[in-house]
């Protein structure tokens, strides 16, 4: 759902904003029609280039890193994203719609320092634009070892370059990473203390869905508990147990929070409330036909205005 959002006239001078591409700019306040009154968003690259650069030839994964890698869009959760300082800036509209996305952990409320332009110079020419694993200079992109979710720092001997691909494949926890980063022969915990990284402060899990991790042990009650927040949040309350055996066959498990999501803004669209909601499907059907992994959900009624 898009909203309406403000640009203050410093943005255009901000340190952290000319140091990225200037189509990444205008993505970055895409996020923010995006975002939530809490700065909160589903990360859907995909989506994000097909309602805000249409028409732009351009690699979405791309501008998206630049986001990412400089700590103006920082991801969490399972497919999730925050910006920092969204709130201190925008002035909502208090009459918008309480969040329905999980909080992030704390230290994703610290904007990441930003990466000097000399640094990145640097560390391009020191390996000489490729990939330091597979020797490809196919969009090269800056690439923390230790990642920002398990607090690695912006500092050089933090960072190298990987291509597009070996970068996008690399896990940020879990088993996943322990191998990842034995590939290197590193691991996790010298790193933690090369870098004076305290553990307990940090959400360690903060991207676990790449990883799968957190799936472990849901059972059929704690499917159910998760049945009860979407029964209570969708707005059709017919056929309760079809409903209950199509979100067990669903295996929505992490993914709940963007169900919910989805669920917050098709309420208040045009379609499921037209006729008195007389076209909200059957949640049922919803959840057979998985329709939370829509692309694109229309406006609400109450926004669909210009001035």
């Amino acid at each position: 759902m898009a909203r309406i959002r403000t640009i203050k006239p410093e943005f255009f001078t901000s340190e952290d904003i000319v140091s990225i591409s200037p189509l990444a700019r205008l993505l970055y306040i895409a996020t923010w029609c995006e975002a939530d009154k809490e700065g909160r968003l589903a990360w859907k690259p995909r989506t994000l280039k097909m309602r805000y650069l249409p028409s732009d030839n351009c690699n979405v994964d791309d501008l998206c890193a630049e986001l990412t890698s400089s700590g103006l869009v920082v991801l969490y959760g399972d497919g999730l994203a925050h910006i920092p300082g969204f709130a201190k800036h925008q002035h909502v509209n208090p009459r918008e719609s309480k969040s329905v996305l999980p909080e992030p952990t704390t230290h994703v409320d610290r904007k990441p320092s930003h990466i000097p332009r000399d640094i990145r110079d640097d560390i391009m020419a020191r390996d000489e634009g490729r990939c330091v694993r597979c020797g490809s200079d196919d969009h090269p992109q800056l690439d923390h070892i230790l990642p920002q979710s398990c607090g690695g720092p912006h500092v050089v001997e933090n960072l190298r370059v990987l291509c597009r691909s070996c970068n996008a494949g690399r896990p940020v926890s879990g088993k996943g990473l322990d191998d990842d980063l034995a590939k290197d022969g590193l691991s996790l915990k010298n790193l933690r203390v090369k870098f004076g990284v305290d553990a307990s402060n940090l959400d360690l899990h903060a991207q676990v869905g790449r990883e799968g991790k957190g799936r472990e042990g849901n059972s059929d009650a704690s499917r159910q508990d998760g049945f009860e927040e979407f029964w209570e949040a969708y707005p059709s309350k017919k056929a309760k147990p079809a409903a209950l055996k199509a979100f067990k066959t669903a295996k929505i498990n992490g993914n709940l929070p963007l169900v919910l999501a989805h669920i917050g803004v098709m309420a208040s669209s045009e379609g499921w409330t037209k006729n008195g909601g007389q076209f909200v499907p059957m949640p049922a059907t919803y959840l057979n036909q998985r329709r939370w992994e829509d692309d694109a959900a229309p406006n609400p009624v109450s926004e669909r205005k210009w001035i």
